[in-house]
């Protein structure tokens, strides 16, 4: 995966700082990192919860962010041949991004993925739900610390989440024609119902693989080599135990309304705070 310029959300913390080291990963030799920050109120989070701003308040700038911004860079590049550019906004950090996004055509944006709880339920933030309800490029969620193989081999072993929707489709094809990778494992993760039969038998889980392959078929696009998985378990706990031994997973959006996502958090949502590889969610494809 070697993108020309990508955005990088920063705001001094951990999370941004293993986006950034992310990023100088997948960009090209020569290529740019736009690292954006915007002090505004958050938009998309009309009951006020959590943080409104990633800085103290508008008009001021946490200390560490000034520092991140205009100190040195290389530590967090050092060994990477990319220009880093930086950008600071007094609008929302979610339309920052989006705008850093759409003015220098850039291919991704790349967000540390901060993990806290509103209410019992796992939260990204304000920002993570301003992009992807508006976003039309796709939105990588980097973790603090992730595993070895992910931070040494991007783009390496991507596993794409499945689950027979058009965004789902649309993360495959994402996966196969935006990586440079040997193969893409394309797994679609049953959860059983108290009453159902659990995929025990061989023949069982062989034709419901059949079925995953023959769904995806029309998607398929180049040689890269496919491989077919059907798992019967929990998405979420499948996808967080996957996410130690892969370098990146895939998924399709699905943008819901603030309340509907707090009431029926998404998969992203439930499991990007507890990751350890990046996540990269895919927008819908345009209507």
């Amino acid at each position: 995966m070697q993108f020309d310029s990508l955005v990088v959300g920063v705001d001094g913390s951990p999370g941004s700082q293993a986006a950034l080291r992310w990023a100088c990963s997948v960009v090209r030799p020569g290529g740019r990192i736009i690292a954006g920050y915007g002090y505004g109120p958050r938009r998309n989070n009309p009951l006020g919860i959590g943080p409104q701003s990633i800085g103290t308040s508008p008009g001021v700038l946490d200390t560490s962010v000034i520092d991140l911004l205009a100190g040195p860079w290389t530590e967090l590049t050092n060994g990477f041949d990319v220009v880093v550019e930086h950008a600071i906004r007094s609008s929302s950090p979610s339309d920052t991004l989006l705008e850093l996004a759409a003015t220098n055509q850039a291919p991704m944006i790349a967000l540390g993925s901060h993990s806290d709880s509103t209410l019992g339920v796992p939260r990204l933030g304000g920002v993570v739900g301003g992009i992807l309800s508006a976003a039309e490029v796709p939105l990588t969620l980097v973790p603090p610390l992730m595993n070895d193989t992910a931070a040494l081999a991007p783009s390496e072993s991507v596993v794409v989440g499945i689950d027979r929707s058009p965004a789902s489709v649309e993360a495959f094809k994402w996966a196969l024609t935006h990586h440079d990778v040997s193969s893409v494992t394309a797994v679609e993760i049953i959860k059983p119902s108290a009453d159902e039969t659990v995929l025990e038998e061989v023949g069982e889980l062989d034709e419901a693989v059949r079925s995953l392959r023959a769904f995806l078929q029309t998607a398929l696009d180049g040689e890269v080599p496919v491989t077919y998985r059907v798992a019967m378990a929990d998405p979420v706990e499948e996808m967080i135990r996957e996410s130690a031994t892969v370098n990146l997973q895939i998924v399709g959006a699905h943008p819901r309304s603030f309340v509907k996502e707090y009431l029926a958090p998404s998969i992203v949502r439930l499991v990007a705070p507890f990751s350890q590889c990046p996540m990269c969610v895919i927008p819908p494809p345009a209507t």
